[in-house]
């Protein structure tokens, strides 16, 4: 279990100690926790501690990471400037992303893919960002550290106002357990990952990317896209 310096010292990052206890409830009556050390023996995490941070979860299930965010406008679906972009030929950081630069990427409706330019680059200064961590099913692991309102292809996600499926998340309402590039994503390059750890990290820069007609990016090997809305 990883604590990052911005998530001890900021005011949102702790459970209500009612919270705490009804997560330590549940572990002392799996079978994986290690009552003589009070760890879990599928993560390794020391329950006292991990118990009290709200974007820590159990790697069972058993209970969720509480991701109350304090109220902030959308900015936009951004990485960090060190994010790996694809482009037609090789990858770029995102901060080196120029205007006129083709990304090679699925199209928003038809996930059909193509190379389309990139119109719009901003570096926007001191946000609200999230690292989230996935993982393969060759137990490959990626990151990737972004905006909360950064966009995901979701397989499964149902839309329950509307009775479909909703397939592109907001980082902020990702759950652990979701997969991000699903079957129809097969045959690009582009591999299913499975969320499992999701995390509050400190305020910084993301870049906002428009890409034309497609509207979407491959983000860290993660298919994004570029709107907030």
């Amino acid at each position: 279990m990883t604590i990052p310096s911005s998530v001890w010292s900021s005011p949102f990052s702790r459970v209500s100690r009612s919270s705490r206890t009804e997560r330590i409830a549940t572990c002392k009556e799996c079978p994986r926790y290690g009552k003589a050390i009070k760890m879990c023996k599928e993560c390794g995490c020391f329950i006292p501690v991990k118990t009290w941070f709200k974007e820590q979860s159990c790697p069972l299930g058993k209970w969720k990471a509480i991701m109350e965010l304090p109220p902030r406008p959308d900015i936009s679906s951004c990485p960090s400037p060190e994010t790996l972009i694809r482009l037609k030929d090789g990858e770029i950081p995102a901060g080196e992303l120029k205007v006129g630069d083709l990304v090679h990427t699925q199209h928003e409706n038809t996930l059909e893919w193509g190379d389309w330019p990139v119109t719009y680059v901003e570096l926007i200064a001191d946000q609200p960002r999230l690292k989230l961590d996935f993982c393969d099913n060759n137990n490959e692991e990626q990151e990737i550290l972004c905006s909360w309102s950064h966009k995901f292809y979701v397989d499964g996600k149902e839309w329950p106002l509307l009775g479909g499926v909703k397939e592109w998340v907001k980082a902020r309402d990702m759950k652990i357990g979701d997969v991000v590039n699903g079957r129809a994503l097969q045959g690009g390059g582009v591999n299913g990952r499975t969320l499992h750890g999701i995390r509050w990290w400190s305020d910084g820069d993301v870049v906002k990317i428009t890409v034309d007609e497609a509207h979407t990016y491959v983000a860290a090997g993660l298919l994004s896209h570029n709107k907030a809305a």
